[in-house]
């Protein structure tokens, strides 16, 4: 992998994040764009990536966090469905306290978020082949 398309996932990453951090009210059509652009030019340079381990959690995390602005008009409504919003709720409630998302500052949206993110980037990294 030579400098360019370091440079194309390093700008993309940064790019995802602030636009994830730019969202941070409510998820709009603007964002699913952003995030289908960026998911497009990762698209773009990932076929010509090796498969090392590092590069493959690089993009399936850098991809997840795309894919979170894709999809995130849609996701964001079904979490402030009463019978969702409740069940979730009841979930956090379980947990114990030191991993209570209130305990550490994080609202409900921002951990259903995250869990997300994290299925994503597990799944994106397990399959990511590369150029082969």
């Amino acid at each position: 992998m030579d400098n360019q398309q370091r440079l194309a996932i390093l700008v993309t990453a940064s790019a995802g994040a602030i636009a994830v951090v730019v969202a941070s009210g409510s998820f709009d059509s603007w964002d699913t764009i952003a995030g289908l652009t960026l998911v497009l030019i990762l698209g773009a340079y990932g076929k010509e990536l090796d498969a090392t381990g590092r590069m493959r959690i690089a993009y399936g995390t850098v991809w997840a966090l795309c894919v979170i602005l894709v999809v995130g008009v849609g996701i964001e409504p079904l979490v402030r469905i009463p019978s969702v919003n409740s069940l979730l709720t009841d979930l956090v409630r379980r947990l114990p306290q030191v991993l209570k998302p209130t305990a550490i500052g994080v609202s409900l949206r921002n951990l259903v978020g995250f869990i997300l993110w994290v299925i994503l980037a597990v799944l994106r990294t397990a399959a990511y082949q590369g150029g082969r």
